[in-house]
């Protein structure tokens, strides 16, 4: 199951949650529950939350946020 909730495209997983903050070695517990969540949350909706939370957008702007943030000392460097 785990296998199926993961895509990654080099060595380590960053998860980047609902609001756009980013997780380093986040569980298969907190994904699955971040998930229902969205589920929960865009119900009745037009569109799914898992199809919506992947747009390229999204992690550009997260990613950004985050590197702004490390400049500004609001953020912690990812190990």
């Amino acid at each position: 199951m785990d296998l199926l909730l993961r895509y990654w495209h080099i060595d380590q997983l960053i998860y980047i949650d609902e609001s756009g903050k980013l997780h380093p070695g986040v569980s298969m517990f907190r994904r699955v529950l971040d998930g229902l969540k969205g589920l929960r949350r865009d119900f009745g909706k037009l569109g799914f939350d898992t199809l919506k939370d992947h747009k390229m957008n999204n992690y550009v702007q997260a990613v950004r946020k985050y590197v702004e943030d490390l400049k500004t000392g609001q953020q912690t460097p990812i190990s």
